[in-house]
């Protein structure tokens, strides 16, 4: 199933998203618990004061690097984030750079695509922090990276008892189940609005972004939020050539109907990444595919439920399943339903679990779309 990433570029992008409900708890002994109500007279972590320490705790690295021998010719800062729920913190500088070209034997390289290959990539830079780094803020961190390792569906297999440990702190549950990635973007612009980098000896073509671990949502979304378009282009000229023939391509579909836009697209969400028909050919994600999708309107809506009402779903095959995850991800790029809809994704979400005890995710993504 390739739509995940679509789901946290909605997040990133603010494409009408609700988050889930309630908190999670850590507790002593690294035990968590998720809790629908408010937890009370315990300390609680909001996006906004997620945002906060991620600010503050990337301004304490800043700070510190800024009163380094090291800080000369800096050309880049990304704040970090993966499936795993790691914060990381990544500079670099032309001296480290021109380092690593030397060790990788590729000093003499005059191909910008592979130089950049280097000079953008976390494991060859030469500058890395964590939350030990990030003063009084890298307590919040640390506590998010406890609660949210492995606990992916916590909501579904915890629930608040009498048995748990003492609590520690909360936050609220749609942070841990993916919103930490849009909070982290949200975080690189506040230290750019509010000039945290004049501190550092810059490059003239230093760029901060964050990133997911996802080289092609952050090429085609994440990275472009906090750095120029034309900037952006300066440095990755082969990418506006990608952008343009994505275009073209784009604009080759125009007449097709939704059904045929939809059969067209299905094998490049569900496929390896090296399809044929793929977005992933001019370094694009499954999120693209989608937002050229809304064209559609309701329409769109009309379809997918069609397709989704017709599957029995207690004899699906992994291609239905594919098709499902496709579908419903769909759905949230159709417009506002009406209320018909909704009742239909209501059906849809009940004939599911009843069916399947391995597809709550969906259910719960049709929960969403019913309540927006």
């Amino acid at each position: 199933m390739h739509t995940y990433f679509s789901k946290i570029a909605r997040r990133i992008d603010n494409k009408g998203c609700m988050g889930k409900e309630g908190y999670l708890v850590l507790c002593e002994r690294n035990q968590k618990y998720y809790s629908l109500g408010k937890p009370q007279a315990l300390e609680l972590v909001s996006s906004e004061d997620f945002i906060h320490a991620l600010v503050e705790g990337c301004k304490a690295i800043v700070r510190s690097f800024a009163d380094s021998a090291d800080n000369g010719d800096v050309y880049m800062f990304n704040l970090y984030t993966d499936e795993n729920a790691n914060i990381y913190v990544y500079m670099n500088t032309l001296p480290c750079l021109e380092e690593s070209l030397r060790n990788h034997n590729m000093e003499d390289y005059q191909n910008l695509r592979e130089i950049n290959s280097l000079k953008f990539n976390q494991a060859d830079l030469g500058f890395e922090f964590w939350q030990e780094h990030m003063g009084d803020a890298g307590r919040i961190i640390n506590a998010f990276e406890d609660l949210a390792y492995s606990t992916n569906g916590v909501g579904r297999y915890y629930s608040e008892s009498e048995e748990n440990p003492k609590p520690i702190i909360a936050f609220e549950a749609d942070i841990i189940e993916a919103g930490y990635y849009a909070l982290a973007v949200r975080a690189v612009e506040q230290l750019i609005a509010e000039d945290v980098f004049a501190a550092l000896n810059k490059t003239k073509d230093f760029v901060a972004f964050a990133s997911t671990d996802n080289g092609y949502l952050d090429y085609s979304l994440v990275m472009r939020k906090t750095i120029s378009l034309e900037l952006f282009y300066g440095l990755f000229p082969y990418l506006q050539q990608k952008d343009m023939q994505y275009q073209e391509e784009l604009h080759s579909l125009h007449p097709v109907s939704v059904c045929e836009a939809l059969d067209y697209w299905h094998e490049a969400v569900n496929s390896p990444y090296l399809s044929t028909v793929s977005p992933y050919k001019y370094v694009r994600c499954e999120y693209d595919i989608f937002l050229q999708l809304e064209r559609f309107g309701n329409d769109l809506a009309k379809e997918c439920l069609r397709r989704l009402n017709q599957l029995c779903f207690d004899q699906l095959e992994q291609e239905e399943i594919n098709g499902m995850h496709y579908y419903v991800e769909a759905l949230y790029f159709s417009g506002k339903l009406t209320d018909e809809q909704k009742e239909m994704c209501r059906m849809i979400a009940c004939k599911i679990k009843e069916a399947r005890q391995d597809l709550d995710y969906l259910v719960d993504e049709l929960k969403i779309l019913i309540n927006t």
